[in-house]
Parts: structure tokens; sequence; C-alpha cells
């Protein structure tokens, strides 16, 4: 690994389906859904990612992560064991994707549900929150996020 790599990162991250599938985070109840893009490194709570294949760590252990800084941009894996609130972004835009099975949202006033395959975008100030019904396995991308300083519950 370069010096530059060592300090940035690699210059792409493939995040597997299957990897993610069987992250043991997602099998733990009201769990927090698993980060591979954030915004910054948490001390002790994740690493900087060294390898462009991503893998879920051992159970209890950080997670790889790669730190986005002012750019913005966090995803995340998550399921319907994956606790959130109700909540809405002042700037973010965010994208949520179906990996598998099938996921109910309520945005704004409507429920929606999206099956395997399926994508919803999410325009800024959009309440919304994933509901814990069903099974599933899905992403969210979250463009120019501000973090928590961005977020509104509600």
């Amino acid at each position: 690994m370069t010096d530059e790599q060592e300090r940035t990162g690699p210059k792409f991250v493939l995040i597997e389906k299957k990897h993610a599938a069987a992250d043991p985070r997602l099998a733990e109840a009201d769990n927090s859904g698993r980060k591979v893009f954030a915004k910054q490194i948490r001390e002790g709570k994740s690493y900087r990612i060294p390898h462009p294949q991503w893998l879920p760590p051992a159970r209890g252990k950080p997670s790889w992560i790669y730190e986005t800084a002012d750019i913005g941009i966090e995803i995340a894996t998550f399921n319907e064991r994956t606790s959130q609130e109700r909540h809405a972004h002042d700037e973010a835009f965010e994208i949520y994707e179906v990996l598998d099975g099938e996921m109910l949202m309520e945005i704004g006033d409507r429920t929606i549900a999206l099956q395997q395959g399926d994508e919803v975008v999410l325009l800024p100030g959009t309440s919304h929150i994933v509901l814990r019904e069903g099974s599933y396995l899905a992403r969210v991308h979250t463009f120019n996020c501000g973090g928590e300083r961005d977020k509104r519950r509600g």
C-alpha cells in the first residue's frame, strides 16, 4: 500500500451483498445498521478501510469505514432489526434500495411498499421512517450529508 492509499484509503470500495447480509451486527435486535462510508472515523468504533473489499467485522469489533469528511456521502446497510426514528434532512438527499425482501416506508403521510430491486429517492425536507415489518436487507445512500446537524426528528 502506498503512503497516499494509507492516508486516504482505496480508490474504490466493493460492498458485496453476500458479505453485507452476513454482518453479525444486523442479526442483533435494535441495531443501528452498518455504515461503510461515513463523514468521519469514530475513535474506537471504526477504522479507515485499508483495501477495496469491504468485509463485516467480527461481532463487537470496530467497523471498516471509508471516511468522506466534507464530501458528505454516507452509505449504510440495514434490515428489519435496525431501529430508526421518523426524521427528515434539511440538506441531504437519500436513496433507499431494497437488496432482498420487501420493505415498508412511511414517506410523508403515505406508506410505500418497496420490493427487491426497488429504490426510492428522498429530497431534502421529506419526513420518513423505515418500518420494522417483514424481512428485508436494504441500503441507504446519503448525499450532501451533514451528519446529526442536518437531521430533524419527526
